[in-house]
């Protein structure tokens, strides 16, 4: 079942993020973000939990944009764990998604995916999106490490 993610949620969504980035990411700062985000009415997190256990989560962010005037949903993180992907899982949270879009009134759903995961971009187009732009980053490293 898909519900509004909480705090007790914080370490089963950070194991599912690590797993979607590949990563062991910083666990502090981490859920010092995901606190902020819990409490931005900018930011819709979901978890889906099957038997009491997180196995998926998604996260979308809320904003109105000038090229668009008007407001636009991007689904952030979008990520079922390993095991329970190809069920159908991910399909009711883009279902979910749409439905949440249409409550506020969206011209548009829009997310991101890194050109190296190919079977997330089928995914995505079959469940009705299209790959209309490309992504450019920047990333940025600093002496510190951080």
């Amino acid at each position: 079942m898909i519900r509004s993610a909480e705090l007790k949620d914080a370490e089963a969504v950070y194991r599912i993020v690590c797993e979607l980035e590949n990563t062991e990411l910083d666990h502090e700062n981490f859920v010092r973000i995901y606190k902020a985000q819990l409490a931005s009415p900018a930011f819709f997190t979901y978890v889906y939990e099957l038997d009491d256990k997180v196995i998926g989560m998604m996260n979308m962010r809320l904003e109105e944009q000038l090229h668009h005037a008007g407001a636009v949903m991007e689904i952030i993180e979008l990520c079922v764990t390993d095991g329970w992907r190809s069920m159908g899982i991910g399909a009711k949270f883009m279902e979910f998604a749409k439905e949440v879009c249409m409550v506020h009134r969206v011209q548009r759903l829009e997310l991101s995916s890194s050109t190296w995961r190919e079977d997330a971009h089928r995914f995505y187009e079959s469940q009705g999106m299209d790959m209309s732009h490309i992504n450019m980053t920047y990333d940025f490293t600093y002496e510190d490490g951080k």
